[in-house]
């Protein structure tokens, strides 16, 4: 029985984004810099991969991963509208912290 995944370079790179999440929203307590924007983005850290994975656990041998949850956003599961939220909370604390760096610069 060979389940289909993802490549591990998709892998790497995902844990890679969370992983480096995680420490900017760290450092961001640590200073006292945006704590609530940075322990929201903690939370969601924290919480996406444990309930995608725990949810991906019962789906089909004919499905990777990516596969899986696009199908299960399409019927609307509230575990993966939670997980698009929760990325785009993500992707908007990196354009904010981005756009800030740039700021600061010139």
């Amino acid at each position: 029985m060979f389940m289909v995944s993802l490549p591990l370079w998709f892998w790497l790179l995902y844990y890679l984004f969370l992983f480096i999440s995680f420490m900017m929203a760290l450092r961001m307590v640590w200073r006292k810099q945006s704590r609530k924007t940075a322990l929201f983005v903690i939370f969601f850290v924290l919480t996406i991969p444990f309930i995608s994975i725990f949810n991906a656990i019962g789906r089909g041998e004919e499905m990777n991963e990516g596969e899986f949850f696009l199908h299960e956003l399409s019927y609307g599961a509230l575990w993966a509208l939670y997980s698009v939220f929760g990325y785009l909370v993500l992707l908007w604390f990196w354009w904010k912290a981005i756009i800030l760096s740039v700021k600061r610069r010139g």
